[in-house]
């Protein structure tokens, strides 16, 4: 906020700077033959297929605490995103309910990069939601839309990469995501037509 940089090429910089940052110290962790057997594709993709027991209690324990807090918090959190002037005068801290979600987020971002890497997180988090509001302007519609086109992101992928038998299932999730959001983009642009007729 503070800044001269928007908020977008402030994401930018921060994503492009740590991939980055990544890469060097994953070269660098091999040059000194220290290297496990890391993989562009899982660190892009993840293994979804080899996760193992330890992995999923620490998402499942990490998901609960996020819904929970995110449950507690509901109020404040979704009046300060939907109009921050007004939630500030009616006493809601707003600066805390900014840390808070950016807090939240920041931990749903890490466990999913550690399960699922760092494009398929990415997609889990923006390709549902963006779909859901082509379709609807309303919470509890988007909200339903995004969990259902998350939910039919994952299954589709796994049926399409098991049933190629070559595909990863990493980037085919990604590819029923975004054909989720091309038809949910083209679902909008029919029904915007619709109404101006």
């Amino acid at each position: 906020e503070r800044g001269a940089s928007q908020a977008d090429t402030a994401i930018g910089i921060v994503l492009v700077g740590s991939m980055t940052l990544g890469a060097l110290l994953i070269a660098w962790t091999a040059s000194q033959g220290r290297a496990g057997s890391v993989s562009w594709e899982s660190i892009l993709f993840g293994s979804i297929m080899a996760v193992n027991r330890q992995d999923a209690v620490i998402a499942w324990v990490a998901a609960l605490g996020i819904l929970l807090a995110a449950w507690w918090f509901r109020r404040p959190m979704l009046f300060w995103a939907f109009d921050e002037p007004t939630a500030r005068a009616f006493g809601v801290p707003t600066t805390a309910m900014k840390y808070l979600l950016v807090v939240l987020l920041t931990f749903a971002i890490v466990t999913a990069m550690k399960l699922a890497g760092v494009v398929l997180a990415t997609a889990m988090l923006v390709l549902p939601g963006a779909a859901a509001l082509r379709l609807s302007d309303r919470l509890m519609p988007v909200v339903v839309l995004a969990l259902g086109a998350g939910l039919l992101g994952v299954v589709g992928g796994l049926v399409l990469s098991f049933e190629s038998g070559v595909l990863p299932p990493g980037a085919c999730i990604v590819a029923v995501l975004v054909g989720l959001f091309c038809a949910a983009r083209l679902a909008a642009g029919v029904q915007s037509g619709r109404r101006a007729t």
